[in-house]
């Protein structure tokens, strides 16, 4: 609804169901709108608030079904002030980028193979060898795809990434564009440049923070105090741009309640726009199975992407020692540690905690491309079979 004013003057008048499905069929080029048939979708009401005042009037006239949809651009982030919010006559869903089992169903992978895999996660057992290999090779073009779904729908239809990459770089710039913009008392959007400024830093200084504490090093790389650095942290989060995982006070349980809310990383929301942001040298060497980037592991990623996706928040645990774990879980019923595989291989941190008393953790995973296998406290899993660790 962003391009067109006429339209958003629709919901400026009374809220006459009427009048509204009238001025609508001026614009549904011939389409008749039919009672009880016809389903109304209103696309990027974050442009129009009053669509969201009007949903009260449709529900209580229950002729039309409505669906309204807000892109990377956030409802959040535009409405601070609440306009036209009226919460009792919606139901408000997050729709995320397709998780790697969604990416499978798309590539018309059989169901079955799909659930063969879900019972070796549950049963600790290993994938059979085709399958893993299969799945390896799999998971490497969704780490470069990701889930949006036209990336993907390009990617099936091509088998080209450089299409897919010229997409997903169409999705940054718009998100970029879309940076910076507040919503003022009358409902508009109104840009902010020094805000602009300030999210574009924090947004292009993700890959560079992805090993470090953000409440350490972060704040102090930016030219802007930390209440903007925050606030440009918490529109990114609204906008669903970004995913982040707060560092952990202690590992008990709940880890929500451990959680430090000035210690944190953050991370693309979907995998694929992380591996856009690469060189085409990096691209290259994901798709081949070399799964570092700068020194940080692309199975950071995979974590962040796996757990966002099915709703479960990211913690880790990092101390000034050095000591230092990837991602921290709770499944089944206890604490996990899940660490990814280090370039030089060492798991100094992870046995550490293990056999270090004090933690009373006896559980840890480990990613990587071997097959699963249990070795003790630790069990080892490829990386394609996070996704189901997740569920």
């Amino acid at each position: 609804m962003n391009s067109n004013e006429s339209l958003r003057d629709i919901f400026n008048g009374d809220m006459d169901i009427d009048r509204i499905v009238d001025a609508l069929s001026y614009y549904a080029k011939g389409q008749p709108i039919i009672p009880g048939k016809t389903v109304l979708i209103f696309d990027e009401i974050k442009d129009c608030p009053n669509v969201r005042t009007s949903f009260k009037y449709f529900s209580l006239d229950r002729r039309y079904d409505v669906i309204a949809i807000s892109s990377f651009s956030g409802l959040g982030a535009y409405d601070k002030n609440n306009q036209g919010f009226v919460s009792d006559y919606q139901k408000e869903m997050t729709m995320h980028p397709m998780d790697f089992e969604e990416f499978l169903w798309a590539s018309s992978i059989n169901p079955r193979q799909t659930e063969n895999l879900r019972l070796c996660m549950q049963n600790e057992e290993p994938v059979p060898e085709y399958l893993h290999q299969e799945m390896l090779r799999l998971y490497r073009m969704y780490m470069l795809v990701g889930g949006m779904p036209e990336a993907v729908e390009t990617f099936i239809q091509t088998r080209d990434l450089d299409s897919v990459l010229a997409y997903q770089n169409k999705v940054l710039d718009q998100l970029r564009s879309g940076f910076g913009y507040r919503l003022l008392k009358d409902g508009k959007p109104k840009l902010n440049p020094s805000f602009q400024l300030a999210t574009t830093s924090v947004f292009d200084s993700i890959d560079a923070n992805l090993s470090k504490t953000y409440g350490k090093f972060g704040f102090k790389q930016f030219e802007f105090d930390n209440r903007t650095v925050h606030e440009a942290v918490t529109w990114l989060l609204d906008s669903m741009a970004i995913n982040v995982s707060y560092n952990l006070q202690s590992l008990e349980i709940p880890l929500e309640d451990q959680k430090l809310p000035k210690l944190f990383k953050l991370y693309f929301q979907d995998i694929g726009l992380f591996s856009s942001t690469l060189n085409e040298l990096h691209r290259q060497a994901v798709s081949r199975g070399d799964t570092y980037h700068s020194g940080v592991s692309i199975f950071d990623h995979v974590v962040s992407d796996a757990f966002s996706k099915s709703g479960k928040n990211l913690y880790y645990f990092r101390r000034p020692t050095g000591l230092e774990i990837d991602f921290v879980a709770e499944y089944q019923g206890k604490t996990t540690l899940i660490q990814s595989k280090p370039r030089n291989g060492n798991y100094k941190s992870l046995r550490t905690i293990l056999e270090d008393g004090k933690y009373q953790v006896d559980s840890a995973i480990r990613i990587g491309e071997k097959n699963l296998a249990r070795n003790g406290k630790i069990l080892d899993i490829p990386y394609y079979l996070v996704p189901f660790l997740a569920c």
